[in-house]
């Protein structure tokens, strides 16, 4: 399963490393990455994690990014859609869009009722649209060097841009706070 799950893993990894050698490319913004179990670790996150850090504006769950497939982005289902309209006006010609459905990957969890977070996924090949997917076919043989760079490149450019975006928030005092979060989410199959 190695665009299904370690093609992901290997883009989360270099962002990580690059948003830590460039913090100024943040916007002051804080990167959040989570390496988790698929389900059960966004899950355990959700009901454990969630109310200790500070609200998140934003987030891509990262998956089947290594294969030849043209880039597609499915939208969270959350209220928030400015990582949606981002995508769609910024990235229309270069990352297909798509409308947020139930079936899929963990940002079920992310956008389940009550949680709502605006977590939508980028990905190549959907998972389950390729026929090496969930086989001993999802091997290093169905990625590409150059399939992962530009999947890389194209999260950059996108957290990039989302972080020049102004967020507020209205608070009880008529005060505005600004969000400092910007969530990464790469699921693990175990």
């Amino acid at each position: 399963m190695a665009n299904d799950s370690l093609s992901g893993v290997v883009i989360a990894l270099k962002l990580l490393q690059y948003f830590q050698q460039h913090p100024e490319k943040l916007n002051g913004f804080n990167l959040i990455v989570l390496f988790c179990p698929e389900t059960i670790g966004a899950l355990a996150f959700l009901a454990n994690e969630l109310n200790k850090i500070p609200p998140i504006y934003g987030g891509l769950v990262l998956t089947c990014l290594g294969d030849k497939g043209s880039l597609v982005y499915k939208k969270s289902l959350s209220e928030r859609v400015d990582l949606n309209l981002l995508m769609e006006r910024e990235f229309n010609g270069l990352v297909e869009t798509r409308e947020f459905s139930a079936n899929g990957s963990d940002e079920r969890q992310f956008c389940s009722p009550g949680i709502r977070l605006p977590v939508g996924v980028l990905t190549r090949t959907p998972y389950g649209e390729f026929p090496e997917y969930h086989s001993s076919e999802d091997n290093l043989n169905l990625m590409s060097e150059e399939c992962l760079n530009l999947s890389y490149i194209t999260a950059v450019q996108i957290i990039e841009k989302f972080t020049k975006m102004k967020f507020l928030k209205g608070m009880n005092q008529g005060e505005s706070q600004c969000y400092q979060n910007i969530i990464c989410i790469q699921r693990l199959e175990g």
